[in-house]
């Protein structure tokens, strides 16, 4: 009986903690989108802030400024040819809300505010599905697509 039990709470673990990664892929997932779409509705000027302070959140989170460039410029990078860089636009777009966040740059969807992801280089690994399903969402809610 006492081996049945221990079995049930090993799995009853497993399933929050699955439960709860895949909750964070998706409050990622939706930040990257809604960014992407926030900052493309933003002026020149306003954007280069954004970009600015994203740059800081980068260096002051002990990034080379090599690859601080290169996240920042990733979107810039993607090609049929090379669909794999399509994850480094998704993490480009995690920081940039974070950044808009700091700068109280409200989101351009109705009923979102910025989610607090700790680190969007790690939260948006193996996340398709939630990327997906956050497109999904942004339709329904707002009837807009957002394609990375």
């Amino acid at each position: 009986m006492t081996a049945y039990l221990i079995v049930i709470i090993i799995l009853g673990l497993f399933v929050l903690f699955k439960i709860r990664s895949s909750y964070s892929k998706y409050k990622a997932a939706t930040n990257a989108l809604a960014a992407k779409y926030t900052f493309e509705t933003l002026d020149g000027e306003t954007q280069q802030k954004v970009i600015d302070q994203a740059f800081g959140i980068l260096i002051n989170g002990n990034i080379e400024i090599d690859h601080a460039n290169r996240v920042l410029n990733s979107d810039k990078l993607v090609s049929e040819d090379n669909p794999e860089r399509r994850m480094d636009v998704l993490v480009k777009y995690g920081i940039i809300a974070l950044a808009m966040a700091e700068l109280n740059i409200q989101p351009a969807l109705s009923d979102y505010y910025w989610q607090l992801i700790n680190n969007p280089f790690i939260a948006l690994i193996n996340a398709e599905k939630e990327i997906q399903a956050a497109k999904l969402q942004f339709i329904r809610s707002d009837g807009v697509e957002i394609d990375i």
